[in-house]
């Protein structure tokens, strides 16, 4: 997998919520796939380290990256999720879960890897990526695709 296609698939998330489609079923449409895109891509991503020491990178306002995504994906919410899916089988707690704060929190953690790719270094970038921020957005991508996968089925 080429770092290449690592970058485009984080530019596709980002560009989820900064050059939104023009339907809400387009947008929903384009994360799936970005999500997807980046689950599959989060596997290849080389296992480096740059231990030099950088600059980080700027902050994101939550709340109002928050309005931004709640008045591009109005109509999602809250979800189930079990607390644990290894462990305690059919014995486990669900734990309430939050599409919209998983967009944010997926937004952030790729820009700055973003941040990273174009300001620090490439090893440093793909680190974040895969490894230090790579396990938060990873979780929070797989439930929000799970919760997208079940909003969309018509029972």
């Amino acid at each position: 997998m080429a770092i290449e296609e690592i970058k485009a698939a984080i530019t596709e998330f980002i560009d989820v919520i900064e050059k939104p489609k023009e339907t809400i079923a387009e947008r929903e449409k384009a994360l799936a796939i970005a999500l997807d895109k980046l689950i599959l891509f989060k596997n290849f991503a080389p296992d480096v380290f740059d231990n030099k020491e950088y600059p980080d990178s700027p902050n994101i306002e939550h709340e109002l990256l928050l309005k931004r995504v709640k008045e591009l994906f109005p109509e999602f919410g809250f979800y189930n999720a079990a607390n644990s899916v290894t462990d305690e089988i059919a014995e486990t707690e669900l734990v309430v879960g939050d599409a919209l704060d998983d967009i944010c929190d997926i937004y952030k953690d790729l820009k700055e890897v973003q941040w990273r790719f174009e300001n620090t270094s490439e090893n440093d970038a793909l680190w974040h990526f895969g490894s230090m921020i790579g396990q938060h957005w990873l979780q929070h991508a797989l439930f929000l695709r799970l919760y997208i996968f079940f909003k969309r089925i018509q029972f």
